[in-house]
């Protein structure tokens, strides 16, 4: 796949879920679940969002704060970086928790997609962090920045990585 099809993949699958008024189930009993994705809704995209929603959760949130469209390495092509968390439920209550649930960010580079999935939870041996083979073939720069990412995040309270920061590769 060349780096235009994937572009344009890309820039359709934001679109449909920027756009989409598909959210968590009617009466899941959330309060202000609203913002949350609707296990459905990723499964009919399938353009970035390869995860489902385990069942028992509450939703998914895009974090459109912290998608960046920036030329990270300095190639002159924007390096896309796209970030979904899913929420917890307990009994049809939302965890906002930085300490529950499961993360997934997405860097394009070229032609290449590589992610990161993290799970947390109120122990360090709850949480994990794993990176695809793809993230070990990124640009040193964009790994890097990734790691930074990942560490402002969790200074900031957003989510609970297990702070090793030497990510597993995902089997």
């Amino acid at each position: 796949m060349t780096g235009r099809p994937l572009s344009t993949a890309l820039l359709c699958g934001l679109l449909v879920l920027s756009s989409s008024n598909v959210h968590a189930v009617p009466g899941s009993g959330c309060v202000g679940d609203d913002f949350l994705l609707h296990r459905d809704t990723l499964e009919a995209v399938k353009v970035t969002v390869s995860d489902s929603a385990l069942a028992g959760t509450a939703g998914v949130q895009w974090w459109t704060k912290l998608t960046e469209l920036n030329d990270i390495d300095g190639d002159g092509l924007v390096d896309p970086i796209l970030v979904y968390r899913f929420y917890a439920s307990d009994n049809g209550k939302m965890l906002r928790d930085p300490y529950g649930g499961r993360l997934k960010m997405i860097a394009f580079h070229r032609d290449a997609k590589a992610a990161i999935r993290a799970i947390t939870g109120d122990l360090d041996l709850q949480r994990s962090t794993t990176a695809s083979a793809s993230y070990f073939k990124l640009p040193p720069v964009l790994q890097t920045h990734l790691v930074r990412k990942m560490k402002r995040m969790y200074d900031e309270q957003q989510f609970g990585f297990d702070n090793s920061h030497a990510f597993k590769p995902q089997k």
